[in-house]
């Protein structure tokens, strides 16, 4: 079925249906819609709310504990050797913060292995190296056997990880340790600097569990993250990633598919950080490392644009080790994305599409429109002041696509309603009213109680042609109906101007309302000036045809109001608008008194009472006369214009 077949038929079912029929139409494709544009929904929603995280970023809370050692420029101008060879000083630094106390150290870097003959060659050049013959790693191995435990984080970069982490950075040639680091640190102490992107590149969310490998590498089948494994270390405890719902430092972990949270980012520069050849040149004043890094976490890492680490979040471009630090920050501190359960999820999704629906249902386009804007305003700026307040992400897009999709879905199913009821009331009215209360119908349909029954007081008038029998006789069928359509077209007119109705036509006679399908406020009187007109304009066409050879001139009227039953009878093959009571039975009967009584235009008691206040005519009274159905004589009045 194509999307058009699928539009036309939806909207069939709508202007054919009511009630739960129109919700169901509106929610049944808006739902369709929603849960097959999860897919592509999800990645522009994220999008949209990157904006939110750097101002939630500004004033993030920050754990005081981490702090970073970047290899940045003044490093690079500091120290001339090679980056390369830089296997001392990394020993150094980690050694001298293993000695200050650190309660964890991560090294973001991962040393080159280096032939001992090279190496010595260099260090001929660049005495920061050290001693020609010495162990660079040995300054290491002494700290940590002082620390008596592993406070040493080596990251690492696994090649066969799950494929939502990302590769290492092009600068990186070696993803696994040294010898020496693994014999230091242990195989437990190795954890993966692999960062997660989403489709677009962006790190939103980051693994905190430990991630199987394909195969066995460096003696292990799993690694945890880096910042992961640091936070572990430092509290001393780890994630349990087999547990249903994983806790770590007292607080559930709200993680994806994969094992991830959603990172909130610390605007760049918040964290505190330290130059690498800062921390080589304290190395002999102990107590001012003590002073800067005793219980704190810290973590080594690149930190100038040279080493092309830069990653793209949603505060902007950090270097990787910033990436680790936020992670790491969100364990500690709990500065992750929130977010409601699925169920949770589908009910806003759902009360959206209602809203939505519900506007363009029961709203005019013209007004709905301004007030579908103001909501999604409103639910755009609630979505913004609540992550901003509580960090808890809602799904914007979805919520915003949902309202206008239910609205537009709904606007064009009421829209098709409308015309359809139109249709309607121009087929059930079109022949019977003026163009005038033709379009206050269409404007008010409810008016005309479509659908439905009531009772009312209207009045009725009825008229017929005197001695039609004796024109049939004397002119053909051809010229009967022309000077009927001519008749008729003179009197139609009159009566739409007084506020008639046309209920029908029956042979000669003419039977109209006042006060239905829309009400009147002077029902009567209308009645009574629209017979009255009626007489005086066929005085004035005879005054042209005096034989009358081309029209019908000589008529008589019959007024009566009364309450009557008004609605819509027939089958489902034909409808017709009706008037149903004695009341009605009665004008007619009133009409045939003219005959007997005498006079052009009589009325019954009812009627009198509503107009004899009216200038221009007088009424004379015609006695009360048996009808048939009545147990009362009913008082006859002539109508007689002055």
């Amino acid at each position: 079925m194509s999307p058009f077949t699928f539009l036309v038929g939806w909207l069939r079912l709508g202007a054919n249906g009511s009630g739960m029929r129109d919700w169901l139409a509106v929610f049944v494709p808006v739902g369709l819609l929603l849960l097959a544009g999860q897919l592509w929904l999800a990645p522009w929603d994220a999008r949209l709310t990157d904006g939110w995280f750097v101002e939630v970023g500004q004033h993030l809370e920050i754990d005081e504990r981490i702090r970073l050692v970047e290899v940045d420029d003044r490093s690079l101008s500091d120290l001339k050797a090679p980056v390369s060879f830089w296997a001392p000083h990394f020993a150094n630094t980690c050694a001298a913060l293993l000695q200050a106390r650190a309660a964890a150290v991560g090294l973001d870097w991962i040393p080159y292995e280096m032939d001992q003959s090279v190496f010595d060659s260099l260090r001929e050049h660049f005495h920061e190296l050290g001693t020609v013959g010495e162990n660079p790693w040995v300054p290491l191995l002494l700290a940590s056997q002082e620390r008596q435990g592993s406070f040493l984080v080596q990251g690492i970069y696994p090649t066969n990880l799950q494929s939502h982490l990302s590769a290492p950075p092009a600068s990186q040639a070696q993803n696994g340790p040294t010898q020496e680091v693994l014999s230091i640190v242990g195989t437990r102490q190795l954890a993966f600097l692999n960062l997660s992107r989403d489709a677009d590149g962006i790190l939103r969310s980051q693994t905190v569990v430990p991630v199987k490998l394909q195969e066995p590498l460096w003696g292990a089948s799993a690694f945890a993250p880096f910042a992961a494994r640091l936070a572990e270390v430092a509290l001393g405890q780890d994630i349990d990633p087999s547990h249903p719902d994983p806790v770590f430092n007292l607080r559930p972990l709200p993680l994806d598919r994969h094992g991830r949270i959603r990172v909130l980012y610390p605007a760049p520069g918040r964290v505190p950080h330290f130059s690498l050849s800062q921390i080589l040149a304290w190395r002999r004043d102990k107590a001012r490392l003590r002073r800067e890094f005793e219980g704190k976490i810290v973590l080594i890492g690149p930190g100038t644009k040279l080493f092309q680490d830069l990653v793209s979040t949603p505060v902007g471009e950090i270097y990787g080790v910033e990436a680790h630090a936020a992670t790491l920050n969100a364990l500690l501190t709990g500065a992750w994305v929130k977010k409601l359960p699925p169920a949770w999820d589908w009910t806003l999704l759902l009360l959206a599409v209602g809203v939505g629906g519900g506007l363009g249902l029961w709203l005019s386009t013209a007004f709905s429109l301004p007030v579908l804007l103001l909501i999604e305003g409103c639910v755009y700026a609630g979505c913004r002041g609540l992550f901003q307040a509580r960090h808890v992400l809602l799904p914007v897009l979805p919520l915003l696509v949902g309202l206008a999709v239910a609205w537009a879905l709904a606007a064009a199913l009421r829209a098709r309603r409308q015309t359809h009821r139109e249709n309607y009331v121009r087929q059930l009215f079109g022949r019977y009213v003026s163009p005038a209360v033709m379009q206050v119908l269409l404007r008010d349909p409810g008016q005309t109680a479509l659908g439905a029954v009531s009772r009312r007081r209207i009045t009725v008038l009825f008229s017929d042609i005197n001695g039609f029998s004796g024109h049939c006789e004397k002119k053909t069928p051809e010229q009967i109906m022309g000077m009927l359509n001519q008749y008729f077209e003179h009197m139609n007119r009159i009566l739409f101007r007084h506020g008639g109705t046309i209920k029908q036509f029956v042979g000669d006679e003419i039977m109209a309302m006042f006060g239905a399908p829309l009400e009147h406020p002077q029902a009567e009187e209308a009645a009574v000036l629209a017979a009255v007109e009626m007489m005086r304009h066929l005085t004035s066409l005879r005054a042209a045809d005096p034989q009358e050879d081309h029209g019908f001139y000589h008529i008589k009227v019959g007024i009566h109001s009364g309450d009557v039953i008004l609605g819509n009878v027939g089958s489902l093959e034909r409808t017709e608008y009706a008037a149903v009571g004695d009341d009605v039975n009665l004008g007619s009967r009133i009409m045939n008194m003219t005959r007997n009584l005498g006079g052009d235009i009589l009325i019954s008691q009812e009627v009198y009472q509503k107009v004899k206040h009216l200038p221009g005519m007088s009424f004379v009274p015609k006695g009360a006369h048996p009808v048939k159905g009545r147990v009362e004589p009913v008082e006859i009045y002539q109508v007689v214009p002055e």
